[in-house]
């Protein structure tokens, strides 16, 4: 398990995040963890929004892992539920981790679906290695 220490407290468990659905995970996690630590009930969707100064509807996104919180309030939101400098970095990794592996599975989805026909682009006739082509060849 994948975990970021913190003196004398729960580290986060980090193993697997690859998702936005993960990083809502970790989220709720360091939540529970603020409220543990300060003996205190865990902020609701609205005290967090109150806090960081954006909508509700905004910060429920980013908590229940549904929209990734652009970097800047990813940071904040984590500042606010007390990550420490080295959790504050590996999950600023993290979320740009995640954000590459959306952009790069959006890219490849929009290529795929420009042969939904089952219709491929044809190979230029001078690239002698490919074999098994002659009909694609001759037109």
């Amino acid at each position: 398990m994948k975990q970021v220490p913190g003196a004398g407290r729960s580290p986060l468990d980090l193993n697997g995040v690859e998702t936005v659905a993960d990083l809502g995970r970790v989220i709720r996690q360091l939540k529970r963890r603020h409220a543990h630590e300060n003996s205190d009930s865990e902020y609701t969707i609205r005290e967090l929004a109150g806090k960081l100064g954006y909508s509700v509807g905004v910060v429920g996104a980013y908590v229940q892992g549904v929209t990734l919180a652009p970097a800047d309030k990813f940071d904040a939101l984590v500042q606010v539920l007390g990550a420490s400098d080295d959790e504050q970095r590996a999950l600023a990794t993290l979320r740009d981790y995640v954000d590459e592996r959306r952009r790069e599975e959006a890219a490849a989805a929009r290529l795929l679906s420009q042969f939904e026909d089952g219709t491929f682009p044809i190979l230029p006739k001078d690239v002698a290695l490919f074999t098994g082509r002659s009909a694609q060849l001759d037109s």
